[in-house]
């Protein structure tokens, strides 16, 4: 099985969110989101790529976090509200209008894409 290497930086701060740059073998693959490790997911299965992906930081030797299957986890977005802890959902692109429902937490939504 094939595993990526991705670096996660941070980019700027918004009043409500920080906000990150991805960079997967010297490219921007992300440029700016709130949720990198999922948006380079999509990205690098954009580019059909498959496999393990291992996530990093700047000046750290060991992944901070590891999507054994990017396919799943391009599937997978971060929800973090100020009542609720963070979560995983399913992803959805933005509809015409902008608006994208927020749909049930599953089980099987929540870890299968995630190393312990």
């Amino acid at each position: 099985m094939t595993t990526h290497h991705v670096l996660i930086e941070p980019t700027h701060r918004s009043p409500s969110r920080q906000f990150y740059r991805a960079t997967f073998n010297g490219e921007e693959i992300v440029a700016r989101s709130w949720d990198p490790e999922f948006a380079a997911c999509r990205a690098l299965k954009a580019r059909g790529l498959t496999g393990r992906v291992e996530f990093f930081r700047v000046d750290v030797l060991h992944p901070y976090l590891v999507v054994r299957d990017l396919a799943e986890g391009a599937g997978l977005r971060a929800y973090e509200d100020e009542a609720h802890t963070p979560t995983l959902r399913k992803w959805q692109p933005f509809d015409l209008d902008g608006v994208v429902p927020e749909p049930a937490v599953t089980a099987a939504a929540r870890r299968p894409a995630l190393a312990n």
